[in-house]
């Protein structure tokens, strides 16, 4: 959907109680907000949200991306991944 607007949230569960941090990793690399622009972290920490994504972005980027977020406490850690692929 060329011109559209599109966004991606991907959403931790664990309980809030439960959990002391959350990091979330874009291609294995920790996610600044600062860096991408399209992303932002909300729900204190527990959600990742990246806007407007686009098979072929401008300058010949893309938003296909692998995205994974660690969660952890002094009982041990969740980690789970996801991969974002954009068909059109």
């Amino acid at each position: 959907m060329h011109g559209s607007q599109c966004f991606v949230v991907l959403h931790n569960t664990i309980h809030p109680i439960i959990l002391v941090s959350q990091t979330f990793y874009v291609e294995f690399m920790c996610v600044s907000v600062n860096d991408h622009p399209k992303m932002s972290i909300v729900d204190d920490g527990r959600e990742l949200q990246v806007r407007d994504v686009c098979k072929e972005c401008q300058g010949g980027l893309s938003d296909l991306m692998v995205v994974q977020c660690n969660a952890s406490n002094n009982h041990g850690y969740a980690f789970s991944s996801a991969y974002i692929n954009v068909l059109s």
